[in-house]
């Protein structure tokens, strides 16, 4: 019988990491669009 908590460990490890990599992909996304908001600001002026 393999122990609970490993299994839960087990699959927190990878949901973890998913959660990370979508957090910073959305985070790039945002910087991307902020600074394209910021280009047509100033193509404007």
């Amino acid at each position: 019988m393999m122990d609970l908590n490993f299994l839960v460990a087990l699959a927190i490890i990878p949901v973890g990491s998913l959660i990370v990599g979508i957090a910073a992909y959305l985070m790039a996304r945002g910087d991307e669009a902020q600074a394209k908001a910021e280009r047509l600001r100033q193509n404007h002026s």
